[in-house]
């Protein structure tokens, strides 16, 4: 195995994690990373770190995130529905399927991951429909009988739920840092593990603190958790 590991959080039902599922793989692959795939639940991401779901968004967010989302769909050549007739599909049936794809090897669940986002935000399709599901499975080789009795078995909701309860831990670990301050001089080049986009953003806006770094566009549990890492190495190596 590789000692280069990548946790990948990723929502079946988020257009970004759809635009940029292919190019991720590619990038693990080209540097030799093994990738860890964490289904997540986004309904228990907004609330526990003070983001809010689409819905009760600003009008003027919810126009910007569309303008973006055709902005990233141009740049990447890739299809989208910006509306897609079957946005509010629950999320947590192809998650489970992902799971139980999963266990035929980490390209099947990558596959099967990339095929439920396809459906969704390309195809215009149900992507928690049996008929769906079977069709992303028989799509990239795999026994659409087995994965569908795979994928209701309690074991299979156990892990999804494990990986859920991570999820809020997280949350709640990085709640309780929210006052930590960022002093002003903080290089965000230096915190591995970030995006550009969040590192371009963070030199930007320059948060006072965890917290409001947490309310930048585009922010995520995972990358509170690499800021906070990175102060606490950074205060290790001054002590």
């Amino acid at each position: 195995m590789s000692d280069k590991v990548v946790d990948y959080y990723f929502a079946t039902n988020s257009p970004w994690s759809y635009l940029g599922h292919e190019r991720f793989v590619t990038l693990a692959h080209e540097h030799g990373a093994t990738i860890n795939l964490h289904p997540m639940d986004l309904g228990k991401v907004f609330p526990g770190s003070g983001g809010l779901p689409l819905a009760k968004r600003a009008p003027q967010r919810q126009a910007y995130r569309l303008v973006e989302l055709k902005r990233w769909s141009d740049q990447l050549r890739m299809p989208i529905h910006l509306q897609p007739k079957f946005a509010g599909a629950d999320p947590n049936v192809p998650a489970r399927w992902v799971l139980a794809a999963l266990e035929h090897g980490i390209d099947a669940g990558l596959a099967m991951a990339l095929g439920v986002m396809r459906a969704r935000w390309a195809e215009e399709r149900d992507a928690a429909d049996m008929a769906t599901l079977r069709y992303v499975a028989h799509h990239i080789g795999l026994d659409a009988d087995a994965l569908a009795a795979r994928a209701a078995t309690d074991e299979i909701q156990a892990r999804y739920d494990g990986y859920v309860q991570r999820q809020e831990q997280e949350i709640e670990r990085t709640r309780r840092h929210a006052e930590t301050a960022l002093p002003g001089d903080l290089d965000y080049g230096a915190v591995r593990g970030l995006s550009t986009e969040i590192r371009q953003k963070l030199s930007s806006i320059r948060p006072l603190t965890l917290a409001q770094a947490s309310r930048i566009s585009g922010m995520t549990p995972s990358a509170i958790s690499l800021l906070l890492v990175h102060l606490k190495k950074k205060r290790l190596r001054t002590a």
